[in-house]
């Protein structure tokens, strides 16, 4: 069974108690949807002046430690809200090694210059239980004479500085700091966590109304609650429908229906949302063959667990690396399992990981009428496709398209060796076969 988690919200009584509760009715609404338990305080629980609400977040943590809780606490500042209501966080931390999980600060670039507006702490963890009581005593350090002059910000050390101080000089607990992306929170368009800071807006009434604003996008958004995740609920990691403009789900679903309307074999790198519009798209067609793969194999379960009577599904987790034991390895990885199917594919997403790496292995999995869609083509990354793909369309959120006539007769001619060395056994390519020149 997983450790439990508790959500926390805290702001003082008179500056940001509009804030919080915009924002918890967000961050209530999705710690119900996923059985979390939500707490909030308003006040200070130690100080004199509204600034020192800061600090609510260092004191209740030790509050948790002294009640015997040893679960994660997911703390969630006043003007931050829960965008994505269909992610499970549990998912989040199952990408992640480590005890506590915070975004970057941005200000130096160093590990230990992070953000504390959002983040997840283990108090099951001995490190998580050392971070927060060491944050603990060097709040408790500064004397309530002190506290009770420090009328304006910074006149005492706030809670992030003490916390930066305490990760520079602790390798030991930075060594189990997780970093995660400020596209996923921590910021004001983050895909899964947004916060309206202070920077974000010229006055108090404009910050007011743009949280009041993402809330009420967010609550729109919600589901119904359902009795456990399902493969519906699951969307991929820092998957952002807004990134680039048209709802991410809208214009891949106008893509199947424009382009894959005959197609009978699918191929997609990167196991999520798109994985139930596909079968949706499908529905009661004959298709031979749709094979979805992913690296995280829990997640990959958890996309495709309703879908278990699916006839053609096939869905494979897969190392993006492969074995590395030595110069002779016979298994394949992530961007090269495809090749076990023994066929081209009709339509091919490319969503996930090692996507350059993808894109060239779905050359020789193509036929020549086969439609390649790859989402986030804006990255400069990936221009260099334009090598080997001509382009059939750009839209708001996917680039699809087909290969080189020019290029690929030479592709097709390697391709049943390329087969062949994967097949029987996935034995190694011996010196005395021959290869097409």
């Amino acid at each position: 069974m997983s450790a439990p988690i508790k959500a926390f919200q805290t702001c003082d009584s008179e500056n940001y108690r509009e804030l919080l509760t915009i924002s918890s009715q967000s961050n209530e609404a999705y710690c119900d949807r996923f059985d979390m338990a939500f707490e909030t305080f308003v006040g200070l629980k130690r100080g004199y002046f509204p600034w020192h609400a800061c600090f609510n977040r260092i004191v209740y943590l030790k509050e948790q430690i002294d009640a015997g809780y040893d679960g994660w606490i997911f703390y969630i500042d006043a003007d931050a809200y829960v965008f994505d209501h269909s992610y499970d966080l549990r998912s989040l931390l199952d990408l992640f090694e480590g005890d506590f999980l915070f975004a970057p600060g941005g200000l130096t670039g160093e590990k230990w210059d992070v953000n504390d507006g959002v983040f997840l702490i283990n108090l099951g963890s001995d490190a998580g239980k050392e971070l927060a009581l060491a944050w603990y005593e060097d709040f408790m350090s500064t004397p309530d004479e002190a506290l009770r002059v420090a009328s304006d910000w910074q006149m005492v050390p706030s809670d992030q500085p003490r916390l930066h101080k305490i990760l520079r000089n602790s390798p030991h607990l930075l060594e189990r700091l997780a970093m995660v992306p400020r596209e996923v929170f921590n910021h004001e368009k983050a895909s899964f966590i947004r916060q309206v800071l202070r920077s974000n807006a010229s006055t108090m009434d404009e910050r007011i109304a743009k949280l009041r604003e993402g809330v009420a996008e967010a609550l729109s958004a919600t589901l119904p609650k359902p009795a456990a995740p399902t493969a519906e609920e699951v969307k991929p990691m820092l998957q952002n429908p807004e990134q680039y403009g048209q709802a991410y789900d809208t214009e891949f679903r106008r893509v199947l229906r424009q382009y894959a309307s005959e197609a009978t074999t699918f191929l997609e790198w990167g196991a999520g949302y798109t994985t139930r519009m596909t079968i949706e798209h499908i529905g009661d067609r004959p298709v031979d063959l749709f094979l979805t793969i992913d690296h995280n194999k829990s997640y990959l379960e958890k996309v495709v667990e309703d879908y278990s009577d699916c006839r053609y599904l096939q869905h494979q987790a897969m190392s993006l690396e492969g074995p590395c034991v030595d110069d002779r390895d016979t298994g394949l990885n992530y961007s090269t399992f495809p090749f076990t199917a023994g066929r081209t594919f009709d339509f091919i997403f490319i969503d996930g990981r090692r996507r350059m790496e993808c894109a060239m292995m779905a050359l020789a999995l193509s036929n020549p009428d086969s439609i390649i869609v790859i989402h986030d083509y804006r990255r400069t990354r990936y221009q260099p496709l334009l090598a080997f793909y001509r382009i059939i369309e750009d839209g708001p959120q996917f680039r699809v398209l087909a290969p080189r006539m020019t290029i690929f007769p030479a592709v097709q001619e390697m391709t049943p060796f390329v087969r062949q060395a994967m097949s029987a056994g996935l034995a190694p390519v011996r010196l005395e076969q021959k290869v097409p020149a």
